[in-house]
């Protein structure tokens, strides 16, 4: 270990030419590649490129998206026959499309499956529809049935009841 750093100790006495003892604003500076000349180096303080590049504008999607969130949660009244009801622009605007949907618009209809695959609501549609299946795979009891065929009606009525619940988070 120490032949190697003796070694390195000569190759530093070998590259400078100026003792190290000396103050470094005494030591004679030599300009070359990379190394300009004092007077033309920056100053400390002084940039490099003074103009520089153009500063980027600052984005106004903040802007409009506060903007676009105030104008959606602005109030409107809709008028439904004789009655009057206040709901939000968003709330009005998503009514209208889901009537043009049921008057056959394809534009709507495209546009309101994207809005219900982008929400989760399909989701949640398919779940209401297969409990309302479900629901309707129920027996009626009547009058013209034995006992043992109401009972067996009952049973199964109150173990699909118990499926539906079950599956059901809200309950």
């Amino acid at each position: 270990m120490r032949r190697s750093s003796e070694r390195q100790r000569s190759r530093d006495r070998k590259r400078s030419p100026v003792s190290l003892k000396t103050d470094p604003s005494d030591q004679e500076y030599r300009v070359g590649p990379g190394r300009p000349p004092r007077e033309y180096q920056f100053q400390p303080g002084q940039s490099g490129n003074p103009k520089g590049a153009a500063r980027k504008p600052k984005s106004i999607a903040p802007e409009l998206g506060a903007i676009l969130e105030r104008s959606l949660n602005g109030k409107v009244t809709l008028r439904q026959g004789e009655k009057e009801k206040i709901v939000t622009k968003i709330a009005a605007g998503i009514e209208q499309l889901v009537t043009q949907f049921a008057k056959g618009d394809r534009h709507a209809r495209r546009d309101l499956f994207l809005l219900v695959e982008r929400l989760g609501v399909l989701e949640r549609l398919r779940k209401a529809m297969k409990k309302e299946a479900q629901a309707l795979q129920v027996r009626l009891i009547t009058s013209d049935m034995s006992p043992e065929e109401a009972t067996a009606a009952y049973a199964e009525t109150l173990r699909l009841v118990d499926h539906l619940e079950e599956d059901d988070p809200e309950t």
